[in-house]
């Protein structure tokens, strides 16, 4: 039987992260992933000379100093990886007026109190809580410094559009402040105010990059570390089973029969197909199993990957913006006339993703609701709303391909085509430590870790669970 100190199951980022930790402070480690590439959502795919990136519009948190930041100088890939820093991070158009976010906190603050002039303190008064609490969450994971307990607990079972309503009275304020619920698939009412912080703030505070080439090249960065350190990654190699002793995970069987022992299991997929059909029932602590199976998954995305001809520079575009036709955050992410969508726009200030005088671009329609929908019928709406947005787009594109919830499931195999893992609803912090302990020896990573979906979340749960096995504080 082979033997490995550390077996992580899935590729993806979070997955990737963890090996790395691991591998570069001397762990013999093994990744298996059953796709053909490594990366999951976090990949790239090329199409007739087009790059695309399958669900990443930016990374946030790399300003010097900020925690990603940190970690890639950590992994020595800072320097290998050409970040493209965005500016602004983003644009987000509203029915009356659109707004550039800036990289900067107190930049944005006084863009808002332009045109929000009655809500000056409100204002004031949020941006500082929050920069307060992702400070303390920050620090917290570095170990700095533990969060405001009382602060934690009243935010454990807060909405984002709670704590909006205690400091501020504008709609259309909350509304524009809500943009970022966006990224965690529900709506500032249902969303979780931690999770709707951490989110905001580390863009905006922490700014956002682009990969120059796609987001891939982070991903194999990340594969030539852990090989560099005599990790291994096995690609087209699904795994199929946990092997377990008691209440203890001593390794895994692949599709193929490979039979491996390890240390430490560590699991970056789906956790709800792992647990019902991937371990003895035996072998978990069963109050916990049903506990994670009552847990409600996030929701998924329809998304188009374009290829125009139509030459963008004459429309002044953000690379990156959010369209919102409404104020109504309740109705941002439901499939009605309000409904909001993202485009990403790599090419405009990445010349290499695109051949040329062509761009690049995806559109992305994330959805709360768990409902069978017809991707083309919505692709066709989300054409028209683009062809209102950029004059002449429809005359021009040279390639569409559409993704939905279908398509996510047959990559990445989550439940539901769950684009972000757990749902992030109010009240979701609480369940964090049945995420813990389900095994000994077992560990999870990724955003089925609980903290969110995202390059930076991911990165965190991975420098966790890399300090728990390895039983030391890994210094970032």
């Amino acid at each position: 039987m082979e033997k490995y100190d550390v077996v992580i199951i899935g590729a993806g980022i979070g997955g990737l992260f963890c090996g790395a930790f691991l591998a570069q402070i001397g762990y013999k480690v093994a990744i298996f992933e059953k796709e053909s590439y490594a990366g999951g959502l976090c990949s790239s795919f090329k199409n007739k000379g087009f790059v695309f990136d399958v669900a990443i519009d930016s990374i946030g948190g790399l300003k010097e100093g900020e925690f990603l930041q940190r970690v890639f100088r950590k992994l020595n890939i800072e320097k290998k990886l050409d970040l493209i820093q965005m500016q602004p991070i983003r644009r987000n158009i509203f029915p009356d007026f659109s707004i550039d976010i800036p990289s900067d906190v107190s930049t944005y603050k006084e863009r808002l109190k332009k045109l929000f002039k009655a809500e000056e303190n409100g204002i004031n008064g949020i941006f500082s809580f929050m920069e307060d609490f992702y400070k303390q969450s920050i620090s917290s994971v570095l170990g700095d410094e533990s969060v405001d307990t009382f602060k934690l607990r009243n935010l454990m079972g807060k909405s984002f559009q709670s704590l909006l309503d205690d400091y501020l009275k504008d709609r259309r304020l909350k509304g524009v402040l809500s943009s970022y619920c966006t990224s965690l698939g529900l709506p500032s009412r249902e969303v979780s105010a931690i999770a709707a912080i951490n989110t905001l703030i580390h863009y905006v505070k922490g700014g956002a990059c682009r990969v120059r080439g796609g987001i891939q090249k982070l991903t194999d960065l990340l594969v030539d570390l852990i090989k560099d350190h005599s990790g291994e990654v096995h690609l087209n190699e699904k795994v199929e089973k946990i092997l377990t002793e008691k209440n203890r995970a001593t390794g895994i069987v692949t599709k193929k029969q490979r039979y491996i022992s390890s240390k430490y299991v560590i699991s970056n997929m789906d956790l709800k197909t792992l647990i019902n059909s991937m371990v003895l029932d035996s072998a978990m602590d069963k109050n916990r199993v049903e506990r994670l199976n009552k847990l409600e998954v996030s929701g998924s995305f329809v998304i188009a990957y374009i290829g125009t001809d139509l030459d963008l520079r004459e429309n002044k575009l953000a690379s990156s913006l959010g369209c919102f036709p409404s104020y109504e955050v309740d109705a941002m992410l439901n499939k009605n006339k309000n409904a909001f969508f993202g485009l990403s726009i790599p090419s405009i200030l990445d010349n290499t993703v695109a051949p040329k005088g062509s761009y690049n671009m995806v559109a992305y329609w994330p959805l709360s609701e768990h409902k069978t929908l017809d991707k083309n019928e919505i692709a066709n709406k989300l054409t028209k709303q683009l062809d209102r947005l950029i004059p002449g787009l429809s005359r021009h594109i040279l390639l569409q391909q559409i993704a939905d919830a279908k398509t996510l499931f047959r990559y990445t195999g989550n439940y539901n085509g769950a684009a972000y893992g757990w749902k992030q609803n109010a009240g979701f912090y609480a369940n964090l430590p049945i995420l813990r302990n389900l095994m000994e020896n077992f560990y999870i990573t990724g955003h089925w870790a609980g903290l969110g979906g995202g390059v930076m979340p991911s990165a965190i749960s991975s420098l966790r669970v890399a300090r728990q096995i390895s039983k030391e504080k890994i210094e970032i």
